[in-house]
């Protein structure tokens, strides 16, 4: 099943590539189970066995369409399956993350709000007690000037008055 296997993706290799030249023996030898994906840059082949090292064999057209093959083996579709799943982990962290982040603007867009109202009444405050009205403030200055007049006019009636009484006694 896997020599069948082995064939069929030497042809389909052979085919995608045009005039390129394989080293067919080597490739039939590969023993493994293999992915293939079909992609339109060029072809490469990753072959590889538990007991040979990797070869490559590249192969591209010299005609104005490109395609290719790559094959993986069946221990890095393993590693490729534990990646994406610490990929989607990562990724579920990352939106739990994003979501304490929201509720946190969220709160801190409250907190500044009420900080921002309870500055302007504070300022507006401020305002009442600092910022006279010059009106109301001239007509009370007027007031005591006018008492006072009054107060020392009524201080030297009664100084001239005990003056009065005092010549009397004299």
């Amino acid at each position: 099943q896997l020599a069948s296997f082995n064939a069929a993706v030497i042809s389909a290799a052979t085919a995608a590539a045009g005039n390129s030249q394989f080293n067919t023996g080597a490739l039939a030898s590969v023993t493994g189970a293999f992915i293939g994906i079909i992609n339109g840059l060029g072809a490469t082949a990753f072959l590889a066995d538990t007991g040979a090292d990797t070869s490559r064999l590249a192969a591209n057209t010299a005609g104005a369409f490109q395609s290719g093959l790559d094959f993986i083996g069946e221990g890095v579709v393993d590693d490729i399956d534990n990646i994406v799943v610490g990929l989607d982990a990562a990724l579920g962290i990352l939106r739990s993350q994003a979501q304490k982040l929201g509720s946190n603007v969220a709160l801190l867009q409250t907190r500044l709000d009420f900080t921002e109202q309870y500055t302007n009444t504070l300022e507006e405050g401020a305002d009442k007690l600092t910022l006279a009205d010059l009106n109301e403030e001239g007509a009370n200055l007027l007031a005591l000037q006018t008492r006072q007049q009054l107060g020392i006019s009524a201080l030297a009636f009664a100084g001239q008055s005990e003056q009065g009484i005092l010549s009397l006694f004299n």
